[in-house]
């Protein structure tokens, strides 16, 4: 991995995630289940949605608004996503989409996060894990703190969460 990520390797990142961690077999009343990207009506994955329909590996499932489907396999993500890199939103319109994934994923070992890494934006963080029910409530296994690894975002992420509360004029 570069230190300066291209686009298209971002792109290719962003589609990977998405299409491992949110294209799922959707059950549908009196069909077969379909695998299905549905974005829930949340800024946190509608942006990466959009992204990815600008770049042509996604597109709506019939007229719905929330529903996706992949227009192409993984492998062809690269190829698709250079004939219609010039309709793609902007470098920090993909760089916000991946902060988006990454804060969903909360510091999982993933390609996007490993990038974001690359970008400056964060760095690996281990955390005590507090018990859900009791804030501030640590949990012990063995005698020590259980930690969980997490993300620790930089200041350089500050600028993206500014571009954030304009997010829709960033995806046309």
């Amino acid at each position: 991995m570069t230190a300066n990520p291209d686009y298209l390797s971002l792109a290719v990142a962003l589609a990977d995630h998405i299409h491992e961690h949110y294209y799922i077999e959707t059950p549908l009343i009196g069909e077969p289940p379909i695998p299905l990207f549905d974005d829930n009506c949340s800024s946190s994955l509608q942006m990466p949605a959009r992204a990815l329909e600008k770049l042509g590996v996604v597109e709506p499932w019939k007229d719905s608004v929330r529903y996706h489907v992949f227009t192409c396999a993984p492998s062809e993500f690269r190829d698709v996503m250079r004939k219609n890199e010039n309709r793609g939103c902007s470098f920090d319109g993909l760089v916000l989409c991946l902060i988006l994934c990454a804060r969903l994923r909360d510091g999982k070992e993933t390609e996007v996060f490993r990038y974001l890494v690359a970008l400056g934006l964060c760095e690996p963080e281990m955390r005590e894990i507090e018990h859900d029910a009791v804030p501030g409530y640590r949990v012990y296994e063995n005698g020590k703190p259980k930690m969980r690894k997490t993300i620790a975002w930089t200041p350089k992420k500050a600028r993206y969460d500014v571009l954030y509360n304009s997010w829709p004029s960033l995806f046309g």
